[in-house]
């Protein structure tokens, strides 16, 4: 607090207001001081300065000073508690973003979770694909030897019957003469029929 009594601890400052040479002493520093003090002087000046204001006494004069100071004062407790408003306000809205936040977190966290088991679930199904992409092939594979295997034996079989054809006819040219157990002979001529 700023005074003009002279203290321990104090600092002591000669100012002017109003063209006077005025001595204040307080516990703040100098600057602040010497601030206070000019602002006073500029508002007696800003008061002096004033058309409509003809002669003051020293009281109104204090008075008038006194109350632009207080409109000053209350001006800015009306703007601090605005700046107090918003600041509340936005930590409100810090408190719902940050909240937000670790909601976003979390459902990230999940959804990194899902898509992990995601991922596992499909590199089981990239191996149960390879498996049986390799059954196929061994299947594939075996059809192909099955196919060769069931070709070469239609060959076999048509070279069989070409064979027996031919041994048909090679037969129908000889006659076969076979014992009948009583004695007598019978001869039999094979015919070419199937």
């Amino acid at each position: 607090m700023v005074n003009n009594n002279e203290g321990a601890d104090q600092t002591k400052l000669q100012v002017v207001i109003s063209g006077e040479v005025v001595v204040l002493s307080g516990e703040e520093s100098p600057e602040y001081i010497q601030r206070l003090a000019r602002y006073i002087d500029k508002k007696m000046l800003e008061l002096g300065r004033r058309k409509k204001v003809v002669s003051f006494n020293s009281f109104a004069k204090t008075l008038l000073v006194a109350i632009n100071i207080a409109d000053d004062l209350f001006k800015e407790i009306d703007a601090n508690e605005d700046i107090r408003l918003e600041h509340a306000r936005l930590q409100t809205d810090h408190e719902m973003v940050l909240s937000e936040f670790e909601l976003l977190k979390s459902a990230a966290r999940v959804a990194n979770g899902e898509l992990d088991d995601q991922l596992r679930a499909n590199e089981r199904l990239y191996k149960e694909v390879g498996a049986v992409k390799a059954k196929l092939a061994e299947c594939e594979t075996r059809l192909a030897e099955q196919t060769k295997a069931t070709q070469e034996a239609r060959e076999e079989l048509a070279n069989a019957k070409a064979e027996i054809e031919t041994a048909r006819r090679e037969l129908s040219d000889y006659i076969d003469t076979f014992n009948t157990g009583d004695g007598t002979k019978k001869v039999y001529k094979l015919n070419n029929k199937k």
